[in-house]
């Protein structure tokens, strides 16, 4: 796999794939700005939910996505989030969450990762 420098760097690669689990929106701008040919194949259901995070995010809501911190969806997901966000995986990290400071807080769960449910 190569990282997003190695891909702008090298002129021979012309076209991406983006795969099923989506990227971060300024890492599609990078390969945009830098002449790549883009194809898509973000997952319809990842989408709508990455474009989810952005509109909740940016309607003040404090995201808070249940996922695995260095999984590629998650990463595509918090992309599209403004900060603070928080990717927790469990309900030891759940509980160390900073809740004084978390106003209108949603939470998103990463597709099949649904192993711990808490309130």
């Amino acid at each position: 796999k190569k990282s997003i420098n190695d891909i702008i760097k090298d002129k021979s690669v012309k076209n991406v794939i983006i795969r099923a689990h989506g990227i971060p929106p300024d890492e599609e701008e990078v390969l945009k700005k830098n002449n790549k040919i883009i194809y898509d194949f973000t997952c319809p259901k990842v989408k709508r939910v990455q474009l989810l995070a952005k509109e909740l995010s940016y309607n003040n809501y404090s995201m808070i996505i249940f996922g695995k911190k260095d999984h590629p969806e998650v990463i595509g997901i918090t992309g599209y989030c403004k900060k603070p966000y928080y990717v927790i995986s469990n309900l030891k990290e759940a509980k160390k969450l900073p809740f004084d400071r978390i106003k209108n807080p949603a939470l998103i769960i990463q597709k099949f990762f649904m192993k711990y449910v808490f309130f």
